[in-house]
């Protein structure tokens, strides 16, 4: 007897993805009795049930001026998300859709590395859609962050570190000036910007493996520019920087990708400066790392612990800070922050989402707020930054389908 129900319950966990397709997507969040066979198969499939926030399953919304070879028509995409929030396609067959800035006029702009360009996207209409797409610049290395200040978008751009700007009003960043171009070459993506409140530039640069020592100290480190263009580390030991924020308390947080390992962390941590972090040397909470001997002894009780433990391989890359009226009370004053996430389906479920964080209470678990991306190796989409306009609208990057998403509340 006991044989029968072993083959039975087999039968059902290699059944069940077939059983999903059978029923069709929109009935998914109705099978409550396979919903544990499925968290098995398929994990990140079952609902935060720990949550206090109302998650609703919601199709994405897909403008037929947007259809393609992903958003067909007829073809539902659902995402799990709060009860109000509805979420849009702005623009898609972009690329690999990276980070985003505002101009002054609220244009949205976003860097494309695999196409080497920085575009803008152009919602003329004010509907919620982008119906054009204009390139700012060509024929860059590697774009990756981008930030305005002033008339000018300085970029990170694989080596260097430049600015550019439409001097003439034609749309295009005809003027270019180089800031640096010794900055180390290849290793794991990054070049976060971000400008400190005395106007310095800051950039991440990441390390080039999981855990060795590096030969260019500027390696797993974030640096400072002055207003002469000389730079300096202020921060050691960040192995791969996601994004940068600065809270209203004047507080910098940044999002950390840390090796993968047993009972690694990823993490966000508050960057102070002169500070080390720990990497490649120590983890969690200055917990050292043995197969990599530090450099001298009680080396971790001098680095700077995480603000926030997020599960290894989780990816932690966009943040966007709300404090916006138009947004409900349990998201005011609080961090959403992007979990890219792993290419192992077994660690799906800990990213390709985005997490809720009060950052007045760190230590509280993160709630999952968006997600859905990714069912246990099912993926359609992978999110990666996330930024706020003055109109109450969140735009979220989505490299794997050179999507960007628009994501509006309605009461």
């Amino acid at each position: 007897m006991l044989k029968k129900v072993l083959i039975l319950f087999a039968v059902l966990l290699i059944l069940s993805p077939f059983l999903l397709v059978f029923f069709g997507r929109e009935y998914e969040h109705k099978l409550s009795f396979f919903n544990d066979i499925l968290e098995r198969v398929h994990p990140g499939f079952k609902p935060d049930t720990n949550s206090t926030i109302k998650i609703v399953q919601e199709p994405v919304i897909v403008n037929e001026s947007q259809y393609s070879n992903l958003f067909e028509p007829g073809k539902e995409h659902i995402l799990s998300m709060p009860a109000g929030f509805k979420v849009n396609v702005f623009r898609t067959n972009l690329g690999e859709a990276g980070f985003m800035a505002f101009d002054a006029q609220g244009q949205l702009y976003v860097s494309l590395v695999d196409r080497r360009q920085i575009v803008r996207l152009i919602d003329a209409d004010d509907d919620g859609i982008a119906e054009d797409i204009k390139v700012f610049k060509d024929l860059l290395t590697a774009p990756r962050g981008i930030e305005f200040r002033d008339g000018w978008l300085y970029v990170s751009d694989s080596d260097r570190l430049l600015r550019i700007r439409d001097a003439d009003g034609d749309g295009l960043a005809e003027e270019e000036e180089i800031l640096d171009d010794t900055l180390p070459q290849g290793g794991n993506r990054s070049g976060a910007l971000r400008f400190d409140p005395d106007g310095n530039l800051l950039i991440s640069v990441s390390a080039t493996c999981e855990a060795c020592l590096e030969s260019d100290d500027r390696r797993a480190s974030i640096l400072r520019y002055n207003d002469a263009g000389e730079s300096s580390i202020i921060a050691r030991g960040v192995r791969k920087i996601g994004d940068f924020h600065y809270l209203p308390d004047g507080s910098l947080w940044a999002t950390e990708s840390e090796r993968m390992g047993i009972d690694i962390n990823d993490e966000i941590n508050s960057i102070t400066a002169d500070s080390d972090y720990g990497w490649p040397y120590c983890f969690n909470d200055k917990t050292l790392y043995d197969s990599l001997p530090a450099p001298e002894d009680n080396y971790c009780a001098n680095t700077v612990s995480p603000l926030v433990y997020l599960p290894g391989g989780s990816a932690p890359r966009g943040m966007a800070y709300i404090q916006d009226s138009r947004f409900p009370d349990y998201l005011q004053n609080k961090l959403l922050v992007v979990l890219y996430g792993s290419e192992d389906a077994a660690l799906a479920s800990r990213g390709f989402k985005v997490i809720l964080i009060d950052p007045q209470n760190p230590g509280e678990k993160p709630v999952d707020c968006l997600y859905g991306w990714n069912l246990g190796g099912q993926k359609w989409g992978r999110p990666n930054y996330i930024i706020t306009n003055n109109e109450g609208e969140l735009f979220i990057s989505d490299e794997y389908s050179g999507t960007v998403y628009r994501v509006i509340y309605e009461e």
